[in-house]
C-alpha cells in the first residue's frame, strides 16, 4: 500500500508541476520500472523505484471495454429474468381459475 510520504509526494507533485493539470496521478505500493516503463521483480537491481504515477486515457481503453462488455452481459441476464418473470405471471393467471384456492 502507499504510505503517507507516497500521498504527501504526489500532492507536491500536483501543486509543483504545471503540467499534470487535468490528468490524474495514482499512488501505490513501491514498485520497480524500467526505461520502458515495464514491470520489474521487486528484487531486481535495476530501474527505478515510483510510488506516483499519471494515468493517462489510453491506459483505461481495454479496461473500459472489459466494463463495458460485463456490464452488457448482466443487462442481457436482468432482461432475460425480468421475460421470464413476466412469462411466469401471465401462466400463472392464466392458470389461477383453475386451482383450488380457498
Amino acid at each position: 500500500m502507499g504510505k503517507q510520504e507516497d500521498v504527501v509526494e504526489a500532492a507536491s507533485r500536483f501543486v509543483a508541476d504545471t503540467s499534470t493539470r487535468g490528468r490524474a496521478l495514482a499512488v501505490g505500493p513501491r514498485i520497480k520500472l524500467d526505461e520502458a516503463g515495464h514491470l520489474l521483480s521487486p528484487n531486481s537491481q535495476q530501474g527505478e523505484e515510483v510510488t506516483t504515477f499519471e494515468v493517462l486515457a489510453h491506459d483505461l481503453e481495454e479496461v473500459e471495454a472489459f466494463t463495458a462488455r460485463y456490464v452488457h452481459i448482466l443487462n442481457v441476464v436482468e432482461a432475460g429474468r425480468g421475460y421470464l418473470g413476466w412469462a411466469i405471471d401471465i401462466i400463472k393467471a392464466v392458470l389461477y381459475p383453475f386451482t383450488l384456492h380457498g
